[in-house]
């Protein structure tokens, strides 16, 4: 009995020491002094002369390898390039401790680093991409530059319809030859042609300050329109 009692107080006295520290939380550590390995430092000129001196050697395990293929020769460039290897992973151990001891060095929200974030962060680029389109599209009518006779016009037309359809663009045609487009209201103006100094057609372009201004050249892609807008308004915000 004397036995259990010793050890009830001492178990007592072991739970009371620990919750007197739950100040700490549930997973607590001692602060320690910094562990990091202080190595004696290089100066620039050394540093530059030991990397140029490895990338010299593994050149030339290379060269001589490539020169005379042989199993002696193979097995040094190997051996050359192991070399490198294990001074690049021990530089990406450097490089995820130094992070795991300063994470304030990185900016998680503007640079995520696990797959998971990087796809969230690239759908909420795309929300805000899409946005943003649809925005200009509210104050910035497009005009397609077309020839009647030319293939490419005749096949990016759909293409551009569907776009500002998704998007709440007008779209009207200013055909060079006089010709009507299928899908477009369609106009002929040789003066506002000879305004826009166009180098082919199709051209898409719009209307920015009371000018014209060439958003994108040739057969366009969905994605590449999506592109050309996005320029244009990063442009127009950067005044």
């Amino acid at each position: 009995m004397r036995i259990l009692i010793m050890l009830l107080m001492f178990s007592y006295r072991v739970h009371a020491g620990f919750y007197d520290d739950r100040y700490r939380g549930w997973y607590w550590f001692e602060e320690k002094e910094d562990e990091v390995i202080k190595e004696k430092a290089i100066s620039s000129e050394v540093a530059s002369s030991i990397v140029r001196q490895s990338q010299r050697e593994l050149e030339n395990a290379k060269n001589i390898m490539m020169a005379q293929p042989n199993v002696a020769n193979v097995r040094n460039y190997m051996i050359t390039q192991n070399k490198m290897f294990a001074g690049a992973t021990k530089l990406e151990q450097a490089w995820r401790e130094t992070l795991w001891r300063y994470p304030e060095l990185v900016n998680r929200l503007e640079n995520p680093q696990n797959v998971h974030a990087v796809k969230f962060q690239r759908k909420m680029k795309a929300k805000q991409d899409e946005a943003d389109i649809r925005a200009f599209a509210q104050h910035h009518d497009l005009i397609l530059v077309m020839n009647s006779g030319c293939p490419y016009s005749k096949e990016f037309a759909p293409t551009l319809a569907a776009f500002g359809k998704y998007y709440g663009f007008k779209i009207e045609a200013l055909s060079v030859d006089g010709g009507k487009s299928k899908h477009f209201k369609t106009s002929f103006d040789l003066e506002l042609l000879s305004n826009m100094n166009l180098n082919a057609v199709p051209t898409v372009v719009t209307i920015i300050n009371g000018e014209p201004s060439i958003v994108i050249e040739g057969y366009a892609s969905h994605e590449e329109l999506e592109e050309a807008i996005l320029m244009k308004i990063k442009i127009m915000r950067q005044g």
